[in-house]
């Protein structure tokens, strides 16, 4: 039973919120303006490395004039490094040393190429994955980098004269499994044979060349790359690759050789065959190295050298060599003419890095990009809060913003990604520029004490930054960089995670799955305005708590079959980790086990049902353990890709599911779980959840990890703690371990808001008195309740220290649930066969729900036992949830029994009686026509209580369909009255109802035995209109605004409504469109009297008219006036 497994480890949540000692750069290393503060400023690109040039009349064009004031500022395509060290660490935008003269500025670029030299000395070079190109910026002021001139300009007799040249051939087309920093080049599966050409210039004769070739394949039998080098194979010239196993994207391989050859023009072909049904074949790169002698090569060189005296040929006096080991600090050799050619020796040791040109050297020249618009992110002062969104969506970042400060006083700062670019990586869409900007205002925090908390990513990922490949190139949407694993090809060791961004220890970056989180991160992945829109929407509803009911304190648990039954063990291991504080225990927790009901044509029709019930009753917290793709969960049909598109709950929980791929949010279709996230007024609220393949062992170390702090507090503020400070604390605990590195943590993340907290309530609901009895008191045995008992509770609600809230007045929902029950699974594996049984408990069947109020903090309720109980004296529960105009409070009590039957109790013989009865308004009549998917709504009442237990046969409140159909679960739609009156409401609804004449019969009990019933009749027509009853305007004549109002037959249905106001000539005024979820009448349309161009219209009378669509169709309702005043 879960109380008697809960355990209380508050130390631990102290020690995780609490954190380490912070680990920060010293605040100096920090610029204290941009140099994009000021000035006019022009980005411009390079696309190679070396060195580059700008004519005078290129300057000119661009406005600048005065060639010795321009500066050059920024690292073009170096990409930011994992490793944030003092040492690697570059800020804002370092000033570029250039040569000025007559003619133009000189400076060395870097591009998007970057070499790696391996321990046998071989040279391979890897693009940027974020950039195709490297971006400066370009302005007049002073500049202050020199390029000094050192070196002996000295001819030394064994001055190093060749060098190791790499030339390559790489071409980013293709992502296998559109995930990793991996891209593949040409195609190999309609064209098996493709050549290529390298041109071996100054090459020393009789030095061998070295030749790799990386590929990839996914053939379902074996395959073969085979190279050819001037027509010969040479030894070691094909790599076989296996058939690609399990669910890997593809298998790579590579063929290295060592070839002699004279040739200065080098020919490669490759060629490639399969066995077996090939689903892709592709070139990754090819290398080549040889050794080349030190020379001018039309006018240009680039070469490293070991040696600290070099000569470099066909040169003369006016050649100009630079040391650009360090881009940033440039070095002029000082040289000597000698035999043709200049030397020199440099006073610095190690592998050095030249870059040398002659006056008759025609050099690249930089792209001009465009004007940049001014930043000064550098002097921002640390806010609680950065929400970093793209220009489509910065309204409604901003609205989140403005949310967070009126209700939480948290101080936000909203900043576009480009100025994060801007400053933080050179104007080059890097990932690592969010973190290295987080990292500046996190080290500030540490060194000021104003906390930095949350960063919000406010728009979508993707793996492919570029837009490279076929996809990627056309598509439109605004886009993020997102960190992802070198690892491409095989699906378990290929991630994206966003879990850098909270890395901001100094020396982090290296070991991740041990790296502490500094801050918490979520992300909201939205990919146009509409999606932001529809989003922050359900956020400002959620936060401003607009849906009351009992959901606050109810968790829906569901766990998938198979595999020996260890997702169940799993989901009640998680239960018991969330009841490991106060908060968890005040929950209820509903089971859908997959592997506790049939399948029914491979489906689980029974635990389907009963999912969405639970769904449209409401639950703080929805949680699956199991299988599941990027599309749904289970292969069992509970949550299919329609059921995700169809949701219609309006109590949206948390999401949390220890399962693969359903949270893949860097492709270019959106996952299950993102459209849970996005669907307008229903859904989820937040998903936490992975966006990866994850391992079925390793997912119940977070899942534990993380139910330990769901309903945690803040050790100072006494708050619950926020849902990226959860993960942040679960994901640090996991790091914690004994020094262990858990990386399959890093492929979860949070979808949605960090500083978001759940609306599982702050303030604690407690029992003090139950029929009589004190319940600090009572032991176990205590308190029975047996069945048509009246029964009398009394409670009162607490602060989290557990003082009495005097203040909190409203009102105060009661749920009765039977006595526990155990639950024996079928056992079923995924294949069919026979698993493991696992034995589960959950709470009973619900017996009572009622309503009251709570006055001065306190309150008391009266209820009546239904005579049905389940013969099982095990312990039942009560669970308690209040609301006022802004508070939550929830709480459970489990210490008491509901057994036998309460003989001494009054006969009654009164039978309940259906008040209403309809179908989607009062206005229907018996055989009226209705839309396919209506509303039931009734209204119920009794002079005792109206019985929700399903204990007696026969006895449970019911719908039946044509006499035939029974609907299930028609008491999980029952609310009762506010006022504490026996009695409620009935709102059901049915989807895809058959066209044609229909009659539905509705029967409730008392907890008596007496019952009520009543039938209607109607029809179903597919083009039944949605009908306008009225429009109204809650002032007229209007002199400030005016709300307007729509009341219409299509209550709960997802409509999109439209206001528009017209002159009395006909011409439109003003329109609004919202798209909304309301029962009868439409939330208001707010008219601020101004028109469509923003100005306030002048006084007199103005027609309005609304229009409502559903499911494409539409109805317009008759025109009504409206008078306006002056101002």
């Amino acid at each position: 039973m879960v109380r008697n497994t809960c355990t209380i480890i508050f130390l631990l949540f102290c020690l995780l919120l609490g954190g380490a000692e912070a680990n920060a750069f010293d605040t100096d290393v920090y610029a204290a303006q941009s140099r994009l503060a000021s000035g006019q400023w022009h980005k411009i690109s390079v696309s190679e490395t070396g060195v580059h040039f700008i004519s005078r009349e290129q300057l000119s064009s661009w406005g600048l004039k005065n060639v010795d004031k321009v500066v050059v500022a920024g690292y073009g395509a170096a990409k930011v490094p994992d490793l944030l060290s003092p040492d690697t660490y570059v800020d804002d935008l370092p000033e570029v040393p250039c040569l000025r003269t007559a003619d133009g500025l000189y400076f060395y670029g870097v591009g998007p190429e970057m070499t790696e030299t391996d321990i046998n000395g071989h040279i391979t070079s890897l693009l940027n994955p974020y950039t195709a190109k490297g971006y400066y910026f370009i302005s007049e002021g002073v500049p202050a980098a020199k390029i000094p001139a050192e070196g002996r300009a000295e001819v030394v007799p064994f001055a190093q004269t060749t060098f190791m040249s790499m030339l390559g051939h790489e071409t980013d087309r293709v992502s296998y499994g559109n995930t990793g920093m991996r891209f593949f080049g040409e195609d190999f599966r309609f064209t098996p044979r493709h050549s290529f050409s390298f041109e071996l210039t100054d090459k020393v004769d009789g030095t061998p060349v070295w030749i790799k070739c990386n590929v990839a394949a996914r053939v379902s039998g074996k395959s073969e790359f085979s190279l050819k080098v001037g027509g010969t194979a040479p030894a070691g010239s094909s790599v076989e690759l296996p058939p690609v196993s399990g669910a890997n994207y593809g298998v790579g391989g590579s063929i290295e050789v060592n070839i002699d050859t004279d040739l200065s023009t080098l020919p490669v072909e490759l060629t490639f065959a399969a066995l077996g049904s090939v689903s892709a074949a592709n070139l990754d790169a090819i290398f080549v190295n040889y050794t080349r002698n030190i020379a001018l090569d039309r006018g240009t060189a680039m070469f490293n050298a070991s040696s600290t005296a070099v000569r470099l040929a066909r040169a003369d006096a006016s050649a100009i060599v630079w040391d650009v080991t360090d881009p940033l600090a440039v070095k002029r050799m000082n040289t000597e003419e000698s035999d043709g050619g200049v030397a020199w020796v440099n006073d610095y040791t190690g592998v050095r890095k030249y870059a040398a040109w002659s006056a008759q050297a025609k050099l690249p020249s930089p792209v001009y990009e465009k004007t940049v618009t001014n930043s000064n992110l550098h002097a921002m002062d640390v806010p609680d809060m950065v929400i970093v969104t793209l220009p489509a969506l910065i309204e409604q970042a901003n609205r989140i913003a403005r949310i967070h400060e009126n209700i939480d006083g948290m101080t936000v700062a909203v900043v576009q990604q480009s100025h994060i670019f801007n400053e933080f990586s050179s104007g080059a869409p890097d990932f690592g520029a969010f973190r290295r900007f987080f990292k500046m205002l996190y080290d500030r925090s540490v060194a000021t004490g104003n906390r930095f908390k949350y960063a919000l990513m406010f728009g979508r990922a993707t793996f492919d930054i570029r837009g490279i490949t076929p996809t990627g190139a056309v598509w439109s949407d605004p886009v993020m960089p997102s960190w992802q694993s070198a690892e491409s090809l095989i699906e378990t060791a290929s991630y994206t995670t966003d879990d850098y961004l909270a890395f901001l220890e100094d020396n982090s970056g290296l070991r991740p799955g041990a790296d502490t989180y500094s801050i918490a991160i979520g992300r909201i992945p939205a990919g146009n305005a509409a999606d932001a829109k529809a989003y922050v929407d359900k956020l400002e509803k959620y936060i401003g708590g607009s849906a009351s009911g009992d959901w606050h304190n109810r968790v829906i648990m569901t766990a998938d079959d198979g595999d020996m039954g260890i997702h169940m063990t799993q989901a009640d291991e998680l239960i018991e980790a969330m009841c490991a504080n106060p908060g968890g225990k005040a929950m209820v927790y509903d089971k859908v086990y997959i592997d506790a009901y049939p399948l029914v044509g491979g489906v689980c029709e029974q635990g389907r049902s009963l999912l969405h019930r639970l769904l449209d009753s409401g639950a703080a917290w929805w949680t699956y353990t199991g299988h599941a793709n990027k599309y749904y969960l289970s292969a069992q049909g509970i949550m299919t890709l329609n059921d995700i598109n169809s949701l219609s709950n309006r109590k949206l929980p948390v999401f949390f599911g220890a399962t693969c791929y359903f949270m893949q949010w860097d492709g270019f279709e959106q996952s299950g779980a993102e459209k849970m996230f996005f669907r307008p007024n229903a859904g989820v609220i937040a998903a936490i959840s992975a966006t990866r393949p994850v391992y079925i062992s390793e997912n119940s170390l977070l899942s534990r990890a993380l139910g330990r702090f769901m309903f945690a507090r803040d050790r100072d503020s006494g708050k619950p703690l926020t849902l990226g400070e959860m993960l942040q604390s679960a994901k640090n605990s996991l790091g914690a371990m004994a020094g262990t590195s858990n990386t399959n943590k890093l492929r979860y993340a949070l979808m949605g808001d960090p500083a978001l907290r759940v609306a599982t309530g702050d303030y604690t609901a407690s029992l003090t008195e139950l029929n009589g009895v004190d319940v600090s008191q009572a032991v176990d045995s205590d308190i029975v309740l047996s069945g048509r008992e009246n029964v009398t509770l009394k409670g009162y609600i607490a602060d989290s220290h557990g003082e009495l809230q005097s203040d909190f007045n409203g009102t105060v929902s009661v749920t009765l649930y039977d006595a526990e029950k155990s639950v024996t699974t079928q056992g079923r594996n995924i294949d069919g066969t026979m698993g493991r049984q696992v034995v589960y408990e959950e709470h009973g069947e619900r017996l009572y729900a009622g309503r009251d109020t709570v006055a001065g903090g306190q309150f008391s309720m009266n209820i009546s036992m239904p005579a049905e109980l389940a013969d099982n004296y095990r312990n039942a529960l009560i669970s308690i949830n209040a609301t006022d105009e802004t508070r939550h409070a929830t709480g459970t009590f489990y210490d008491f029994y509901v057994y036998g039957s309460d003989e001494t109790a009054l006969p009654d013989t009164v039978p309940p009686v259906i008040e209403t009865f309809y179908m989607n308004h009062p206005t229907f009549v018996s055989g009226d026509k209705i839309n396919e998917s209506p509303m039931v709504i009734a209204s119920v009442s009794d002079n005792i209580a109206i019985n929700m237990s399903t204990a007696g046969i026969g006895r449970a409140m019911s719908l039946k369909l044509d006499g035939v159909q029974s609907i299930a679960g028609v008491s999980d739609y029952y609310t009762p009255f506010s006022d504490g009156t026996p009695g409620g409401t009935i709102a059901l609804p049915l989807s895809d109802l058959q066209h044609g004449a229909h009659e539905l019969t509705l029967r409730v009990y008392d907890t008596s035995g007496n019952y009520a019933e009543a039938t209607i009749s109607f029809t179903v027509d597919p083009s039944a209109l949605p009908e306008i009853y009225e429009v109204y305007t809650d002032v007229n004549p209007a002199s400030v605004e005016a709300n307007f109002y729509i009341s219409h037959n299509r209550p709960d249905e997802l409509l999109t409504v439209t206001m528009s106001v017209y002159n009395l000539m006909g011409s439109l005024v003003w329109s609004k469109t919202v798209t909304d979820r309301n029962m009868f009448t439409s939330a208001p349309i707010t008219w601020n009297l101004h028109d469509l161009g923003g100005h306030r219209v002048v006084r007199g009378i103005y027609i309005y008219k609304a229009e409502i669509s559903a499911n494409g169709q539409r109805r317009l309702s008759k025109g009504r006036r409206i008078a306006v005043t002056g101002k």
